[in-house]
């Protein structure tokens, strides 16, 4: 029997989301969270850079 398609093998994909919007609820927040519910199944890390302390 030949096979023409192969499925596809799952990858977990790592995804690192840096938000650095001032605004706590904004559209850059919205957004990002919509995107982390739909890839679900995947390591999802998201980083609120606003918040942290940073020293240059």
């Amino acid at each position: 029997m030949l096979v023409l398609f192969k499925e596809k093998e799952e990858v977990n994909v790592k995804i690192v989301l840096l938000n650095v919007s001032p605004r706590r609820g904004g559209n850059t927040e919205i957004m990002i969270n919509t995107f982390m519910e739909n890839v679900k199944g995947h390591d999802v890390v998201k980083l609120n850079i606003v918040s942290m302390m940073l020293r240059m």
